[in-house]
């Protein structure tokens, strides 16, 4: 009798053993479970700050490119007035080639004037005529 008490003793345990590993095991997979959720969370909140960041980084990334084109604007604008004031010769030298024209009637001074005042082939082909005839330009 008492061994067979002593393994129904012994049977019990190892079954209550196994109950209590297969406890356990279910145990440690909610808690694994419980902590791939916690680092999920984790995740999801970081991708939510980058993705803010990557936003409000994007949206200054547009503004320096607007600011960007709207300088390269005014430098052009800047760039082409300077070339207009460069190509615009001072008044003084105007006159004073268009009067040495106007007493001298030397044909050399076509070309200059030409330049001077931007002609057509046709105020040329004039110029060059009244130099010629000695004729003023202004008909005198």
């Amino acid at each position: 009798e008492n061994r067979m008490l002593d393994g129904l003793v012994a049977e019990s345990a190892l079954e209550e053993g196994i109950d209590l590993s297969s406890n356990q095991y279910r145990a440690g997979e909610e808690s694994e479970r419980r902590s791939m959720r916690d680092h999920v969370r984790v995740l999801e909140q970081t991708v939510g700050e980058l993705t803010a960041e990557l936003k409000d980084k994007s949206d200054l990334h547009d503004k320096d490119q607007d600011q960007l084109n709207f300088l390269k604007s005014q430098i052009r604008d800047l760039e082409k007035e300077k070339s207009l004031k460069d190509n615009t010769l001072n008044l003084p030298y105007i006159r004073s080639v268009v009067v040495k024209f106007l007493s001298t009637r030397e044909e050399h001074l076509v070309g200059v004037l030409k330049e001077l005042l931007q002609l057509g082939e046709e105020e040329v082909k004039e110029l060059k005529a009244a130099a010629r005839t000695g004729k003023s330009w202004l008909g005198w």
